[in-house]
């Protein structure tokens, strides 16, 4: 029920954005693993500034703009910092009001930037986003993506902390990027709701191929369009991102099958 809400809802919150990701990845991502995910660029973060708010432009600081509403965050990395560390300035990227020197004002999409503090916004997410990162983590190896998670947040800390500091969180780091190495294995191993096996997105892609083949109208098919079709058809497991990947490695087999039966000719 809750994936069906949060897919109707065009701006997620953090909280929900973290909520979402774990129905559709079955894995424990909290929200610092979201925020860790922003600062990494893996996902586009914006904020809304309100109904106007004041800054310069970016690439030519003799002209002020104002602006309203859902601005992308073009400086991620300050969310993984310390609030002391963060600085007093957003470089945000949207639709602004330039207020020209020789008195007319124009609408521009650009970069821009304000004197203000993140803590100040709520952070907000667009679901198809959302979705977009949850395809990547199922379709990539989880291990491999949370082990770069793990580097990047011990990589924040040890920019915001001291010399003395940095050895006892390194040990704390690594103590955790076991446990969750561990967690990962047994998520792999025993957990049928972490992720959709590659067997059963297997057997969807040949049903999705299989239906649409007999049932289309179509006179001539595409890689394209076949994959379209059955993405279309919202399976779970059976993402565009996971087709591709199964596409790409049957090819692969194929060829050599192909030159395994020339060989014994």
């Amino acid at each position: 029920m809750m994936r069906k809400i949060y897919k109707s809802l065009p701006w997620l919150n953090l909280s929900q954005t973290a909520d979402y990701l774990r129905i559709i990845t079955g894995a424990k991502v909290t929200e610092d693993i979201v925020l860790c995910y922003c600062a990494a660029r893996s996902i586009e973060v914006f904020i809304n500034v309100g109904m106007g708010c004041f800054g310069t432009d970016d690439d030519d600081w003799d002209r002020d703009v104002a602006a309203s509403g859902y601005h992308r965050l073009d400086n991620p990395e300050i969310l993984t910092l310390k609030p002391g560390l963060q600085g007093a300035c957003l470089c945000l990227q949207g639709e602004v009001m330039v207020f020209g020197q020789d008195g007319r004002n124009t609408k521009e999409q650009l970069k821009w930037f304000t004197a203000a503090n993140v803590d100040d916004y709520s952070l907000a997410f667009q679901n198809f986003h959302v979705e977009a990162l949850g395809d990547t983590i199922n379709a990539d190896e989880l291990a491999a993506t949370a082990t770069e998670v793990e580097k990047f947040k011990t990589a924040a800390e040890n920019h915001r902390r001291g010399k003395e500091q940095v050895q006892l969180e390194l040990q704390g780091a690594i103590a955790e990027i076991g446990d969750l190495r561990c967690e990962i294995s047994r998520l792999h191993d025993i957990s049928a709701q972490a992720s959709e096996s590659p067997k059963k997105s297997a057997y969807l892609v040949i049903a999705g191929m299989c239906d649409y083949i007999i049932n289309s109208s179509r006179s001539n098919h595409t890689q394209e369009t076949i994959v379209a079709e059955i993405v279309d058809k919202g399976w779970h497991g059976a993402g565009e991102t996971t087709i591709k990947h199964l596409l790409a490695d049957s090819k692969k087999f194929a060829e050599q099958a192909e030159l395994a039966a020339r060989s014994r000719v």
